[in-house]
């Protein structure tokens, strides 16, 4: 699984770097044309490009901690994702609950405590990860 992961992290890399270059030249490009939007597409290119570069440094100085640190960024952004989504549909509940709509309120509420749930088990899950 770990190799799998290696490759295609290396892959990514492969992919993503020429992929930013592109893109900052597609922006020097358009800011010929559309002055605000080629600004904007040079200076989040040039950003993101600064991001992979410092991490595939990082990746080719120590690919063992890179992996692990990575394997549980992607376990606790599930996380992140459903504890996300649980209080999203919250907040359409008690407005739904306060606008007199109970039957809509009680829909988002069970989706709420569905993915509160869910959030749950993937936390605990996450903890108990060993890599």
């Amino acid at each position: 699984m770990r190799d799998l992961h290696d490759a295609l992290i290396n892959i990514g890399f492969k992919i993503g770097i020429p992929f930013l270059l592109f893109t900052l030249v597609v922006g020097i490009i358009i800011t010929f044309h559309e002055f605000w939007i080629g600004l904007i597409t040079i200076f989040s290119s040039a950003i993101l490009l600064s991001l992979v570069i410092a991490s595939y440094m990082f990746y080719r100085r120590d690919r063992k901690s890179y992996l692990k640190a990575h394997i549980h960024a992607i376990a606790w952004r599930d996380f992140a994702i459903l504890l996300f989504f649980s209080l999203f549909f919250l907040f359409p509940s008690f407005t739904s609950f306060y606008g007199g709509d109970k039957e809509t309120a009680k829909f988002f509420f069970a989706l709420f405590i569905t993915f509160l749930i869910l959030a749950i088990i993937i936390g605990y899950q996450n903890k108990r990860l060993r890599i």
